[in-house]
């Protein structure tokens, strides 16, 4: 089986959970591959570039494209459509990269798993600007995002 996971930000030095899935999907004989931006942010430092293409992790492949703000969405659903997995796999449901896979594959039959990286350790509402981009990601995405995954 063809999957692919879409990772922003991937960074190889972590070992979050969206490290290990692929691995083991990969372990079980699935081509796997990863699709991420070019920049690792960094907190309070500047953010790592990677080069853009393709690498391995562990066996499994990277595919970085160029990162403006997070992946390009052009980015996504180009190599989406030039992998044609059977399945994707979008990282973090509060992420563009979970609405960009979103909107690229509306009009595919490709199913769409979308988890939650959320918890009180990490999403921190703590601004007005970070409870109003919530509210509109929540409203507007959200709905979007939970009827095609």
């Amino acid at each position: 089986m063809k999957i692919v996971h879409v990772i922003y930000p991937f960074d190889s030095e972590l070992n979050y959970q969206e490290h290990y899935l692929p691995l083991e999907q990969s372990k079980l004989g699935h081509d796997v591959t990863i699709l991420t931006g070019n920049r690792v942010p960094k907190d309070n430092q500047d953010a790592r570039v990677h080069e853009t293409g393709m690498e391995s992790y562990r066996g499994v492949k990277v595919y970085r494209l160029p990162t403006r703000f997070s992946v390009d969405s052009i980015g996504i659903r180009s190599h989406l459509r030039d992998l044609s997995p059977d399945i994707i796999i979008a990282h973090n449901v509060l992420s563009i990269t979970s609405l960009q896979t979103t909107l690229s594959e509306l009009r595919t039959d490709t199913p769409i798993f979308v988890d939650a990286h959320i918890d009180n350790d990490n999403l921190f509402l703590d601004a007005l600007w970070k409870q109003i981009l919530y509210k509109g990601f929540r409203w507007g995405s959200l709905p979007l995002i939970s009827r095609r995954s």
